[in-house]
């Protein structure tokens, strides 16, 4: 099912969880840490998955995983821009999404400040330097050379791994869960297929892994918007 990113408190979220970190790692105090912990698990089904989309006399995204928490309608005249990025080729995500270089920057000294302050948790902060990557690494690469980039990613956590592994990490089920999240954001960034809605109202991605979901989705936008939108697809 085709299902939207790009809304305002993804980007509260992301912010928060690495802000309540390295304050964690500066202070020394432990609770923020666990908040920033709990405020990652509960948010992670959000953040990867999101919401379906509906198309009833306009766009209905809705933000929020199992509960509904907010909910958006896009009117066709509000739509500027539609992109097909399969299509689109050399067209870099980063371009619609710039804010991405903050989050990975931030997760970044997060990741390399936990190794400085607390290296008998390598594999933890290696995991903030791996996610802070895998985000940017997908938006940076157009078209496909992004499953190079992807493949890089994969292997560099393996690298990391070793080098966790090497420094005495030695928690096997560390391992096991950091292999399957390597395996999902490997998947996810060569199967994912993205379009890009701008609209007055902001930007969103609509994700799917089928791509004939998102070829229904652009027919039914070009109906919704034809006769009257100033719609431009690229």
């Amino acid at each position: 099912m085709a299902h939207f990113h790009g809304h305002w408190i993804e980007d509260i979220l992301i912010v928060a969880i690495g802000l309540l970190a390295l304050a964690s790692l500066l202070t020394g105090v432990k609770w923020l840490t666990t908040l920033a912990g709990t405020l990652f698990w509960v948010s992670l089904p959000t953040l990867l998955f999101g919401r379906g989309i509906k198309i009833e006399n306009g766009i209905i995204l809705e933000f929020g995983w199992p509960m509904r928490l907010f909910r958006i309608r896009i009117a066709p005249d509000d739509i500027v821009e539609i992109v097909d990025l399969e299509r689109a080729e050399g067209i870099p995500l980063i371009r619609y999404y710039r804010q991405i270089i903050i989050f990975t920057a931030l997760w970044l000294v997060v990741g390399f400040t936990g190794l400085i302050k607390r290296p008998e948790w390598a594999f933890m902060w290696f995991g903030w330097i791996y996610w802070g990557l895998a985000s940017a690494v997908p938006l940076i690469f157009p078209g496909r050379t992004r499953k190079l980039g992807a493949l890089a990613l994969l292997l560099f956590g393996v690298l990391m791994s070793g080098v966790a592994y090497h420094l005495g990490v030695n928690v096997y089920q560390f391992y096991a869960i950091g292999g399957a999240l390597l395996a999902f954001v490997y998947l996810t960034d060569v199967r994912e297929k993205t379009i890009v809605l701008v609209t007055e109202k902001g930007t969103y991605f609509v994700c799917s892994y089928n791509y004939d979901e998102l070829e229904e989705f652009l027919e039914r936008i070009g109906k919704l918007v034809s006769g009257g939108a100033d719609a431009q697809a690229t």
